[in-house]
């Protein structure tokens, strides 16, 4: 049986059958049109646009890309780049003659979802064919469909099928055309399995979402609402609140349009209150809050729980593992939970495999329904679970950090990098379970267990900021001793990060409060560290007399660590003073002591230290044996920042002994390179000196100046206002030598042999 369509609109009538022929006339009238109008707001897209238009494009290099699937949040923007880029496909000569069909298939909203069939009942009417005319059968629309689709491309005609808002691929397969007769853009919340090109999409970045703010503002209220160009600071908080979601911002926007005189800093903290903020992202029909409850009503209950335990983890991310904890499952189940969940885009996979994070404003609404339903899912059981999980390997990974203090290796992770890289993944989530936990215990265990973590990677901030927090959680639970340690390691890493002043005061406060308990045993401890702190705040006298009560306390207790410790303060006392040979003396006793124990790393930092006193007394080639010996040591052990302070005293005893500048400079290189990803501005400084140093000295002036004003930001970014100051003459002086630089002088038989020397 024949079905014959004879012209733009099809009038004759249609057959059922199972072949059906569709003849057109010689010229078609493209008025299949019924694309919504774009935005004249979009912006912060245009690389998403190009590529979409590259999968379009008629004539392309490799195999064409026919079925094209756009998924992203609700309200991140998808149904706007698709319409951006149909409408912009549909201005190419020659390249969809026969127009676009598109429709919205409303695939979240259970009440007005779109099925296939309507569909295709919509996309038939568009093409002409007469209601009465139209098969009811799902299959036998879908052969009409195709058949006329491909009709249309083997006159010339093709067209460019658009299906918004799809929800499975069930709602879109009936209505992909044959292949390779038409084009089709799909978008969807969901990843769907429809055999397309995948286009993930992302919100947009900082830029992008302050310029959107300032374009419907203006297409509200005209070029007189300057509200974005006067309070540009404003503007971007508010698009971080928003988690520069583009569905966000257009409701903000568009609540600032209503109230033209409402500053844009006073509507930043209106959002600033995390509990409000999804209800306040509400303008009559949009909200956001909304938008997220039709994704959210189509998980399974077991995706729902977990989705509403997500927000109980009080960090930024978290592992496929932890997840397991939260809902009491094993983590192959969690995980895949977790990709049902992403396909959804409910979750975002996180930079490494196997972790998860969730948008700002989901999180939010995730903690919302999850605190409206915490009794049904004992959220507070869950999240005891999850802490107990952190904690258990936090205590794990302790073990492996420094093996040669532990007599056994917790059988949690396999070896020492696996425990570091663990520990890199969640610390922000131990910082943050910490600040969340009324529980002292938690503090406790994160701040004190793996001190040498934090040390060794120079996370002074984080380790301060969970020691503050031990402070005040001991003082509510009135745990005194565990207060003194707090107190202790606070001070500790206050003088890491150079603030010398506080630190001395958190040690004295240390000593009197295990004073006061008449605990020796920490109080030799809180000794050790206040002879530290002494030192920094230049006070040798008393940095030694107290480290030798502390030395007195570690022989008393066996306490080997300790006593190297206390040595080295004393040692470093002793220089301080000028009395170099009884600081060689303290120190090369604490170099001896950590060889005896195994302990290579202390063993580099004591001859490091002891190379320095060495070179005071005019022993320079055995403090460089000594500074090469600690960077070997300090590299074996993987500590690069020890590795570059040693690479630093020896580029720079070198540079002065006047005969390996060369040399010098190579090492200082190195060290430069090592402090500029430390976090240490005042190191990189220093290395950044005496290689600009190093540099001048082989004549290499304009480098030499680079170096020196490398310096001088490096010392302002450490506060060293006066250091950067002459840093600033020291740079103008060699670029002011680079362009007259000094004549050369004839080669003495001396110079020679230095300069063979230094080759």
């Amino acid at each position: 049986m024949v079905n014959v369509i004879e012209s733009g609109i099809f009038l004759s009538t249609v057959v059922q059958g199972r072949d059906i022929t569709v003849r057109l006339p010689p010229r078609i009238t493209p008025a299949l049109s019924g694309l919504p109008s774009p935005t004249s707001t979009f912006t912060g897209r245009d690389d998403a646009v190009d590529d979409l238009l590259r999968d379009l494009a008629p004539e392309q290099p490799h195999s064409p890309v026919l079925v094209t699937a756009i998924a992203g949040l609700a309200g991140v923007g998808k149904t706007e780049l698709v319409l951006q880029t149909a409408t912009r496909a549909l201005r190419r000569p020659d390249w969809f003659r026969g127009g676009v069909l598109f429709v919205d298939l409303l695939g979240y909203d259970d009440d007005r979802r779109v099925a296939p069939e309507q569909a295709l009942e919509g996309f038939l009417r568009a093409v002409g064919i007469p209601p009465e005319h139209i098969p009811p059968d799902l299959q036998d629309r879908a052969r009409l469909y195709r058949s006329v689709v491909s009709c249309y491309a083997e006159h010339g005609q093709r067209l460019l099928i658009v299906l918004d808002n799809a929800c499975a691929p069930w709602q879109v397969t009936p209505l992909l055309p044959a292949e390779g007769t038409a084009d089709t853009l799909v978008t969807s919340r969901h990843t769907l399995a429809i055999d397309a090109r995948l286009h993930d999409l992302d919100v947009l970045d900082a830029a992008a979402s302050t310029e959107l703010i300032r374009r419907c503002l203006r297409r509200a209220r005209g070029a007189d609402d300057t509200r974005v160009d006067d309070d540009p600071g404003s503007a971007a908080r508010i698009a971080e609140l928003c988690g520069h979601l583009p569905l966000a911002l257009q409701i903000c926007a568009a609540i600032l349009a209503d109230t033209p005189r409402q500053p844009l800093r006073a509507f930043a903290d209106s959002l600033e209150a995390t509990r409000n903020r999804l209800d306040r992202i509400s303008r009559e029909h949009l909200a956001v809050r909304s938008a997220f409850d039709l994704s959210y009503r189509q998980l399974p209950p077991r995706q729902a729980t977990l989705f509403r335990l997500l927000s109980a983890n009080p960090g930024p991310d978290l592992s496929s593992e932890a997840a397991g904890y939260l809902l009491s499952a094993d983590t192959d189940e969690a995980e895949s939970l977790l990709r049902d969940l992403a396909r959804a885009h409910l979750v975002e996979p996180g930079q490494a495999w196997g972790r998860w994070r969730l948008h700002d404003l989901v999180r939010l609404y995730s903690d919302q329904l999850g605190r409206e339903t915490a009794e049904a899912d004992g959220r507070t059981t869950a999240r005891d679970r999850l802490f107990w999980h952190y904690l258990h390997c936090v205590s794990a990974a302790a073990t492996h950090l420094r093996p040669a203090k532990n007599t056994e290796l917790s059988p949690h992770f396999e070896h020492q990098d696996e425990a570091t890289t663990w520990l890199e993944n969640e610390r922000r989530n131990l910082i943050a379970m910490v600040e969340a936990s009324e529980d002292s215990g938690v503090a406790f265990r994160v701040a004190f267990t793996i001190p040498d973590y934090f040390e060794k990677n120079r996370l002074f901030e984080e380790w301060l900021m969970l020691c503050e927090a031990g402070m005040r959680s001991f003082r509510r639970s009135d745990d005194r001793h565990s207060e003194a340690m707090a107190v202790d390691n606070s001070g500790i890493a206050l003088g890491k990060l150079r603030r010398y002043g506080e630190a001395l005061a958190r040690h004295r406060l240390a000593v009197a409060i295990f004073a006061e308990l008449d605990d020796r045993r920490c109080g030799g401890i809180a000794h050790t560290n206040l002879s530290d702190s002494l030192n920094d705040n230049g006070r040798f006298d008393e940095a030694v007399t107290v480290g030798r009560q502390a030395l007195d306390n570690a022989r008393e207790f066996s306490d080997r660590d300790l006593e190297y410790k206390a040595l080295l303060n004393i040692g470093h006392g002793f220089g301080g003073t000028g009395r170099h040979e009884e600081a060689v003396r303290f120190l090369g006793e604490a170099e001896s002591l950590a060889r005896a124990t195994g302990d290579r790393n202390s063993e580099a930092g004591a001859l490091n230290d002891k190379a320095i006193a060495l070179d005071e007394l005019g022993h320079t080639k055995e403090a460089l044996r000594a500074l090469t010996r600690a960077a070997r040591l300090f590299a074996e052990t993987g500590d690069r920042y020890g590795k570059a302070c040693a690479l630093t005293n020896r580029g720079a005893m070198m540079m002065r002994s006047g005969t390996a500048a060369r040399k010098a400079v190579a090492l200082l290189a190195q060290a430069v390179e090592i402090f500029t990803v430390s976090d240490d501005p005042h190191r990189l400084a220093t290395a950044c000196t005496n290689l600009s140093l190093a540099l001048a000295a082989t004549g290499r002036f304009e480098a030499a100046a680079a170096e020196a004003a490398r310096s001088a930001e490096a010392f302002r970014a450490a506060g060293e206002e006066a250091a950067a100051a002459k840093a600033d003459l020291r740079t103008r002086a060699l670029e002011a030598q680079e362009s007259h630089p000094p004549a050369p002088r004839r080669s003495s038989p001396a110079r020679r042999r230095a300069r063979a020397a230094d080759a």
